[in-house]
């Protein structure tokens, strides 16, 4: 892989962390209001730690392709699954958290990738490339 295909590659990505950030923002503000605290703290916690993950894949991709740095990439995805593992079960296990919402919050990526797709869609059918 090319060093401005990796440029690019992180570019993207970086987008598609700023769209989830405002879907996080829009869709854990109005939880507040209507869900009970725990449920709400429950979604936004599924939420912070769908970001967290998604911040850690950048890193380790940037790390990888970019900088070259093939041991902290591989670190950060070594070491994230058992800490991103522990703390769900952690919590769950408390009885705080419902799984429910919790997952739900894990769920709002879907709505990035779907947001994400569209705007590249729109900016290739702007730009006359294709896939």
């Amino acid at each position: 892989m090319s060093l401005s295909s990796s440029i690019e590659s992180t570019r993207t990505a970086r987008r598609f962390l700023l769209m989830h950030v405002l879907v996080v923002g829009l869709s854990s503000a109005p939880s507040f209001f209507f869900l009970e605290w725990n449920e709400a703290q429950a979604f936004f916690l599924g939420n912070m730690l769908l970001l967290l993950s998604l911040l850690s894949l950048y890193l380790a991709v940037y790390w990888g392709m970019v900088r070259k740095k093939t041991g902290l990439a591989v670190g950060v995805i070594v070491f994230k699954w058992p800490l991103l593992i522990y703390i769900v079960l952690q919590s769950v296990k408390t009885g705080n958290v419902p799984f429910v919402y919790l997952a739900c919050g894990f769920s709002t990526w879907l709505l990035t990738a779907l947001l994400w797709a569209v705007c590249e869609k729109m900016e290739l059918d702007k730009s006359g490339r294709t896939f």
